[in-house]
């Protein structure tokens, strides 16, 4: 299994960049979306990437978790925040990204061009 360290975090953040550098599983009948798969399972998103500042936080009603966007080139990051401090990532293509956002109500949320 290819995990990665703070040492190695990408230092380019697009998503042919996360995607090549981590490992990825695509998600069942979502195309464009991928989830990470790693030995930690409360990994900060801070360690998947090296600026965070433009992730926004989001209580959606309905869902338990805390939900973080980090839209980014190429897609966006979206981090399920669970209660007992696990986090799940996914690793979205544009499209993917765009239409989970729009699934959870998240207005906004358009990549850098």
């Amino acid at each position: 299994m290819k995990t990665r360290d703070e040492s190695s975090r990408v230092t380019k953040v697009c998503f042919d960049e996360l995607k090549a550098h981590w490992f990825w599983r695509p998600i069942n009948n979502c195309p464009g979306r991928f989830v990470l798969v790693n030995e930690d399972p409360c990994l900060p998103l801070v360690k998947l990437v090296p600026n965070i500042d433009e992730a926004t936080d989001h209580e959606i009603d309905g869902n338990r978790d805390k939900v973080v966007v980090l839209p980014i080139e190429g897609g966006g990051l979206i981090s399920y925040i669970r209660s007992n401090g696990t986090v799940l990532h996914t690793l979205n293509t544009d499209a993917g990204f765009m239409r989970k956002l729009a699934q959870l109500g998240i207005e906004g949320g358009k990549p850098p061009g």
